[in-house]
């Protein structure tokens, strides 16, 4: 029972871990809390449940353009949105009102266009289920736990490794000074955004595949994301990763002595408890992570 445990605790976070590291990521460049990262993970999961099941086309190609579709959304929420407002000198404040405006009109055009019932997108062809040390995962989950890590590893090389990379610090420490020096500051930010987009994205598609879609997961996904993110450090992203983690073990360990009505609930008495006592997260970020 401990191994299925953790498993599922490894599982789980992976998943917050996808949603979190991108939200970190978009954090860490421009600070404020973007409601809309959430949406982009439903949009991908229902563009995926499009192709597949009322165009009839093939699994792989699905998953690429609404992949891609969702992180060039992401993108022009960024260009045509969120850029105008940094533009005008608009607060954080005023950028997580106008986030939280076109999550509830992006949830409400999902609702209307696919109604809220339960939908999934099937099995990935081929799926099995694996006994890792006494330890049940599907296919999708072991799929869901590697790109996770594959995430984490891309993130830390582009970050430390690239000039691309390098950049989007500068404009983390000093927006105003990485302009002055010449760095499209706004170009970048929306690279950023996209690239944020598509690991959300993928989130949405694999939980798709694993556990369904409804047009508020989105927030869900997110809100468990912003938790680890808190957890782990805010705009430190191995911190997102390993915060991801720890959450997936708490909210399992209290299923396992509550319910399963309760696993919210703990997340958020989590998110409590470390903004009461450790508010700036296990890893502390500095300017040179």
């Amino acid at each position: 029972m401990l191994i299925q445990l953790l498993m599922n605790s490894i599982i789980i976070g992976s998943v917050y871990g996808l949603m979190s590291q991108s939200f970190s990521l978009l954090y860490s460049t421009i600070p404020f809390f973007n409601m809309t990262h959430g949406s982009i993970s439903a949009i991908a999961g229902y563009i995926t449940y499009m192709l597949l099941h009322l165009f009839g086309w093939n699994i792989v190609p699905s998953i690429f353009i609404a992949l891609s579709v969702a992180a060039f959304i992401s993108f022009a929420f960024d260009r045509y949105i969120y850029m105008p407002l940094r533009q005008k000198g608009g607060s954080g404040m005023i950028l997580l009102v106008a986030s939280l405006g076109v999550y509830t009109m992006m949830e409400a055009i999902i609702t209307i266009a696919y109604n809220p019932q339960f939908k999934t997108l099937g099995k990935i062809n081929g799926s099995k289920v694996f006994n890792i040390f006494g330890a049940y995962i599907s296919s999708v989950q072991l799929i869901t736990v590697i790109i996770n890590l594959l995430v984490l590893f891309s993130f830390i090389i582009l970050l430390k490794k690239t000039l691309f990379g390098k950049l989007i610090r500068a404009i983390s420490n000093n927006k105003d000074l990485a302009f002055i020096l010449g760095v499209r500051t706004d170009l970048f930010i929306g690279f950023v955004f996209g690239i944020c987009g598509f690991v959300a994205a993928i989130a949405g598609v694999l939980a798709g595949f694993d556990t369904g879609l409804e047009p508020v997961m989105g927030f869900s996904m997110l809100f468990k994301g912003i938790i680890a993110a808190i957890i782990g450090g805010m705009g430190c992203v191995y911190g997102a990763f390993f915060g991801a983690l720890f959450l997936g073990f708490v909210e399992n360990l209290g299923v396992m002595v509550f319910a399963s009505e309760w696993r919210d609930t703990i997340a958020f008495i989590l998110l409590i408890i470390f903004l009461y006592f450790k508010p700036q997260g296990i890893f502390v970020k500095n300017k040179k992570s």
